[in-house]
C-alpha cells in the first residue's frame, strides 16, 4: 500500500492508503483505505473533463448510458409505498433525477405530491423537463442551497456514490429536510467484490465512494440520520430508510480497515484469473455461433469483457438487451436488438450474459418458445 497525499478521508479525515488502480482508469483514479475508519474511496489526479460518451466497458470507463437507476427502481417500489407514510409527504427531493424514472413512478403513486428534481446532466431530461408539478434544476447537487426544513421526502437513489463529499451532501439533505422527514437512501455494496466470478471493474471512474453496510452507518450518524429501516443488505445494494436526528460520533473499528484491504486485494487476484477465463468462455460461444444461429441476451459489461479479455468475435451473433437497445444502436459493431426479434426471427441457441437476473432472462426467453438457452454460469462451468 502507498500513502495518498492528494486528499483525506471524507468520513474521519485521516490520510487514505491506496490499494488498487484500474488498468484503463482515464482520471489517474485510485481506490483507497482509510486506516482508521475502513471508509473505501477513489481520489483522481485528473480532474473530470466534462460530458463523456456512453460506454458498456467491463472496466473503469462504463458510464454515461444513464439507464442503471431505472433498472433498480423496480426492486424497491413496493418498499417505497410500503414503508413511508405518504399521508404526511407533501414536498419530494430527487438527489440526481436522472431520466426521471422515480418521477413517473412518484406521480402514479401520489399525484398531488410536489418533487425537486435535481440533475447535473441537461440532455437526459427531455421527458419531464416540461412537466408543470416538477422543479427541475440542473446542476450538480452541490452547487444547490435548498431551503432549510422545506422537504417531506429526500430521494438518494444510486447519487451519493457519485458525491464530491458523501458526508456533506447527507448534511446537505439532512438541513433540507423537515425534523419529521425521511432520507430513502440506496447505494452500489462494495461486498458485490466477492464475487467468485467477477470479470467487472466494480470500481469505476464515476464512483467516488464505495460503501459497505458498515461506513454507510456511520456516514450516517455523522450527517444526523438515524436508521429508521434497514440497512438492507442484498450483497449488491445497501438500502436503507433514515430520519433525521442530531449528529453523532462514532467509534471506528480498525477491523474494518483491515478487513477492506484484503477484500480488494483478493477482488483483484480473482478479477485476474476470472478473465483468463473468458477465453475458454469465447472459445465456446464461437463453437455454437458456427453451429446454429445464436442470440446473446446481454450486451453490457460481460459482453464488453468476453470481447475485451476473451477474444470473443461478435459478428454474425443476435445481440438483445432489453434497456440498452433504448439508447444505444451498435455495441462493438453489433446491432442491438429488443427481445421482440425472438419473435420476429428465433435464433436455435439464446445466451444469457446475466448474473442476478438469470433466471427471469431465462424465463421471458422460455416464453417466446426457444428451449434451448445456454447461461453465462452454463459457460463458466464447462470452463
Amino acid at each position: 500500500m502507498s500513502t495518498e497525499q492528494e486528499g483525506n478521508c471524507d468520513l474521519c479525515g485521516a490520510t487514505p492508503e491506496s490499494v488498487y488502480c484500474a488498468e484503463d482508469t482515464a482520471r489517474g483514479a485510485r481506490v483507497c483505505v482509510c486506516p482508521k475508519c475502513g471508509l473505501v474511496q477513489t481520489l483522481y489526479s485528473d480532474r473530470e473533463d466534462g460530458h463523456h460518451a456512453p460506454s458498456t466497458s467491463s472496466g473503469a470507463g462504463w458510464g454515461n448510458i444513464r439507464h442503471g437507476k431505472g433498472l433498480r427502481l423496480d426492486a424497491v417500489k413496493n418498499d417505497l409505498a410500503t414503508r413511508l407514510d405518504w399521508s404526511s409527504i407533501q414536498t419530494v427531493l430527487d438527489v440526481g433525477s436522472n431520466r426521471g424514472d422515480f418521477a413517473r413512478w412518484l406521480f402514479d403513486h401520489t399525484p398531488s405530491v410536489g418533487l425537486l428534481a435535481v440533475e447535473p446532466d441537461g440532455e437526459i431530461v427531455e421527458t419531464y423537463a416540461g412537466d408543470s408539478r416538477i422543479d427541475l434544476r440542473i446542476s450538480r447537487f452541490e452547487r444547490l442551497v435548498l431551503e432549510s426544513a422545506s422537504i417531506d421526502l429526500a430521494f438518494c437513489f444510486h447519487t451519493l456514490e457519485h458525491a464530491e463529499s458523501a458526508l456533506e451532501m447527507l448534511r446537505q439533505i439532512r438541513e433540507a429536510l423537515r425534523p419529521d422527514g425521511r432520507l430513502f437512501l440506496e447505494v452500489p455494496n462494495l461486498h458485490l467484490i466477492g464475487d467468485p466470478d467477477v470479470a467487472e471493474d466494480f470500481f469505476i471512474d464515476k464512483h467516488s465512494f464505495h460503501f459497505d453496510p458498515g461506513s454507510i452507518l456511520d456516514l450516517l450518524a455523522v450527517a444526523g440520520f438515524a436508521p429508521e429501516w434497514g440497512p438492507l443488505d442484498d450483497d449488491s445494494n445497501i438500502t436503507v430508510i433514515a430520519r433525521p436526528t442530531d449528529p453523532n460520533t462514532v467509534i471506528f473499528s480498525p477491523e474494518r480497515s483491515t478487513g477492506h484491504v484484503r477484500l480488494i486485494e483478493q477482488y483483484a487476484l480473482r478479477l485476474a484469473e476470472n478473465r483468463e477465463r473468458l477465453i475458454g468462455v469465447a472459445e465456446r460461444i464461437g463453437d455454437l455461433a458456427a453451429r446454429q444461429r445464436t442470440a446473446v441476451w446481454g450486451a453490457g459489461r460481460l459482453f464488453d469483457a468476453l470481447i475485451r479479455f476473451g477474444g470473443l468475435d461478435p459478428a454474425g451473433l443476435v445481440l438483445i438487451d432489453e434497456y440498452l437497445a433504448r439508447h444505444l444502436d451498435l455495441i462493438h459493431g453489433a446491432a442491438v436488438h429488443r427481445p421482440d426479434v425472438l419473435r420476429r426471427d428465433p435464433p436455435q441457441v439464446v445466451i444469457v450474459l446475466a448474473k442476478s437476473s438469470t433466471t427471469e432472462i431465462t424465463r421471458r426467453i422460455r416464453g417466446f418458445g426457444i428451449k434451448n438457452v445456454v447461461t453465462y454460469q452454463d459457460l463458466l462451468s464447462a470452463n
